[in-house]
């Protein structure tokens, strides 16, 4: 999983590793950029500013249509749907998935980082899960500093999660497992 925190750079990195790759949000057109085509992105925020970027990675030319064949894209119910139209019409694999609701905590996997390892817990099954990017400091749509809720939130799914599936945080030390 590649979240947007300043360590998600390591482009390298990624480029090496050879499981599937789930980006978040704003981080695919960085990823599309340097020549790395994730197989899902999740597309969570009903941000304008992150449909915005979203949108502007969908291929528009035909000698990017690559990109369609190997990319789904997972995103909520309550999600703008002009990116999941423009999709269809690109003849692009949506995935809807919910996540994980919290029933303390007003914004429900708001986190997109949360959303995505949900995701991969739930619905892939994979034998390990690797994190790069999990600086896990930002700010919400309202411009609130949203770090602390976001931890609080990964810790309690990562407490009563029983996949077993094992984490690794590529990001320095900064994502709270």
């Amino acid at each position: 999983m590649v979240g947007h925190g300043p360590s998600y750079k390591d482009y390298d990195f990624i480029r090496k590793f050879e499981g599937d790759i789930l980006s978040v949000d704003a981080t695919t057109p960085d990823l599309l950029a340097n020549g790395i085509v994730p197989n899902y992105t999740m597309y969570s925020e009903t941000h304008k500013s992150v449909w915005f970027n979203l949108n502007k990675f969908l291929p528009v030319k035909p000698e990017d249509l690559y990109i369609t064949k190997k990319m789904k894209i997972v995103h909520r119910t309550r999600c703008r749907p002009v990116l999941m139209l423009k999709a269809g019409r690109l003849k692009m694999e949506c995935i809807l998935f919910d996540g994980f609701p919290s029933p303390d905590s007003k914004y429900p996997t708001q986190a997109v980082g949360l959303y995505g390892i949900c995701f991969a817990d739930m619905r892939l099954k994979p034998k390990e899960i690797h994190l790069i990017g999990f600086d896990y400091i930002g700010l919400d749509n309202s411009g609130n500093d949203m770090t602390e809720e976001w931890i609080r939130l990964t810790k309690h799914y990562l407490d009563i999660r029983n996949s077993g599936i094992p984490i690794t945080d590529h990001s320095g030390g900064a994502f709270p497992i």
